[in-house]
């Protein structure tokens, strides 16, 4: 997803994010998030090939709602109660049509 652009309201995109943890007996799957007006909060989240947290946005629900640069991170929690965050990574939400 690096050099792809994210737009303020996207649909029809996935974000994964590796927590570099075999995630089989995991629970409580999250994309946690800080908006960049300081705002933070978390989706829900599924396994994606064994070590990765996906989500994946669906038709107008409104969770890219405002432009700048978003903080996301997997969360999740162990079989054996361990709490797994992964490392954060920083994507600029841009208006579309705006450069």
């Amino acid at each position: 997803m690096a050099n792809e652009y994210i737009h303020v309201g996207q649909e029809a995109l996935e974000i994964r994010l590796n927590t570099g943890e075999n995630l089989s007996t995991a629970t409580d799957l999250k994309i946690k998030y800080t908006k960049p007006d300081g705002t933070s909060g978390f989706w829900a989240g599924a396994i994606h090939s064994t070590t990765y947290i996906k989500k994946t946005f669906v038709a107008d629900a409104g969770e890219l709602d405002v432009s700048g640069n978003w903080t996301f991170w997997p969360w999740c929690t162990m079989s054996d109660g361990r709490d797994i965050g992964g490392k954060p990574v920083e994507y600029y939400v841009k208006v579309e049509g705006v450069l």
